[in-house]
């Protein structure tokens, strides 16, 4: 096997979706070709970049020491052509300047897989949910939880604008138990969604959309076509979904249920 058949399956051994006859052609050759070795291991640590920046939330270890290994192997490859010296393998320089231009729109394109990573885990179980009930018809109302669920007040949201509590119900979404309270009018449905707050918290990258409104804090994201506000109150998250773009939905934060004690004389 030469060195441009070996180049050309490095990405195929790297995603792992090469026979074994051909890994094991390009294991040989690496054995010994120094300048396909040093592509591969290049390579590699790009892949591998890529998979922890989707894997994690922000700056790791793992990371950093991914990044090192890549910004080394680099400053070597550029320090293989000394001033005044022509380049030993005008092949492999050439080759390498592609991969470091790849590195550079690969890294974006990490940037790019984090944040649709981050918003398949924490937004679109939520959009999935609230599009599973905005169509459906119930033959009469059913109420698997309480209105007064987590200590909170489910049963007058959306009361002004004509909204009814049609249905309550558990739900796992986006990996914890929530509550799922659907309020319908006769033009819009909303879904409530509640978690504890010990369970579930408001995505970090939300907080830079932070809003106040009569004295309460709110944070709103769009997810494809459905658009959720975030609240916190008491031990519970509260997360209010619709469809409607410019639809208010703070009237469906729910306050904490006033617990009435005898104060009766015996």
């Amino acid at each position: 096997m030469n060195c441009q058949d070996a180049l050309e399956l490095l990405y195929d051994i790297i995603d792992k979706e090469a026979s074994e006859i051909d890994a094991k052609e390009v294991q040989e050759h690496l054995v010994s070709c120094r300048d396909c070795f040093k592509i591969y291991q290049l390579e590699t640590n790009v892949q591998e970049f890529i998979a922890e920046r989707i894997r994690g939330d922000g700056p790791s270890p793992q990371l950093d020491s991914l990044k090192d290994k890549i910004i080394l192997r680099l400053d070597n490859i550029d320090n293989e052509v000394s001033p005044g010296q022509p380049p030993r393998s005008f092949g492999l320089i050439a080759k390498m300047l592609v991969a470091a231009a790849c590195l550079v729109i690969l890294i974006g394109a990490a940037s790019i897989a984090t944040d649709y990573y981050r918003e398949y885990v924490y937004y679109t179980p939520l959009a999935s949910a609230h599009h599973a009930v905005h169509d459906r018809t119930w033959d009469q109302p059913t109420f698997e939880l309480s209105p007064s669920y987590l200590g909170l007040d489910f049963s007058n949201l959306g009361l002004e604008q004509g909204f009814v509590l049609i249905n309550s119900s558990k739900e796992q979404i986006c990996g914890v138990e929530m509550g799922h309270f659907v309020f319908r009018n006769s033009e819009l449905t909303v879904s409530v969604f509640a978690a504890l707050s010990g369970e579930y918290s408001i995505p970090e990258d939300c907080i830079d959309t932070q809003l106040s409104l009569d004295g309460k804090t709110f944070f709103n994201h769009q997810s494809n076509d459905c658009w959720l506000l975030f609240h916190e109150v008491g031990n519970a998250v509260i997360i209010a979904a619709s469809t409607k773009a410019d639809f208010d939905l703070s009237p469906f934060a729910p306050v904490e249920k006033v617990v009435l004690t005898d104060l009766s004389l015996p």
